[in-house]
């Protein structure tokens, strides 16, 4: 058997509801979206797709290591944007994430080594870390979500502690999906 996998940060209960209730706030205006539930809202690292059962333990120690490598960091989610920022087709709106220390990248970067050592190839795109709020099927004026999203550049959502990673898996409903987490890493703790 084989199940949808992914690898992510989660973000703490009051980020999540300030994304939430920004999220419910933004205009539709003839868009069909569908936002992203609160309790789904997280950090993804890497996304595996469907994975087959006999590769979960390979996943979970390959997690384990570049956990145990790290250590724990902090990091903002600060504004929000409506993406591709140009065109007439948007895809999702989403919060950036601001990490000044790079450690986020860093463990994006290593657990995508660990990862590839087991098999899997990650993505050649640049990692772009976010939290997706919506997801847009279509937008008769993409340009409506742009502008209601453009105020909300410098707003901060909330600070937040890197202190784990989780390995999750999805399931899709006809509610929208469904996250179960498989196993936490924690991230060693910083002495300073």
């Amino acid at each position: 058997m084989s199940e949808r996998v992914f690898i992510a940060i989660e973000l703490p209960l009051a980020v999540r509801a300030a994304l939430a209730n920004q999220a419910k706030k933004l205009p539709r205006d003839g868009a069909k979206v569908s936002r992203v539930a609160e309790a789904n809202m997280h950090v993804t690292l890497h996304f595996l797709g469907d994975v087959e059962d006999a590769q979960l333990l390979d996943i979970f120690k390959a997690v384990e290591a570049s956990a145990r490598e790290g250590r724990a960091f902090g990091f903002e989610v600060r504004g929000a944007e409506a993406i591709p920022l140009t065109g007439k087709r948007l895809r999702v709106v989403w919060a950036r994430i601001i990490d000044p220390t790079g450690q986020l990248a860093e463990l994006h970067r290593r657990l995508g080594d660990r990862l590839a050592e087991v098999g899997f190839v990650p993505e050649d795109r640049p990692y772009t870390p976010h939290v997706t709020l919506m997801r847009v099927r279509s937008a008769r004026d993409p340009d409506i979500l742009r502008r209601a999203t453009s105020p909300l550049e410098e707003q901060s959502f909330g600070e937040c502690l890197a202190s784990g990673v989780t390995v999750y898996e999805s399931t899709l409903t006809r509610e929208g999906p469904i996250y179960t987490p498989h196993v936490r890493y924690p991230l060693a703790e910083n002495d300073g």
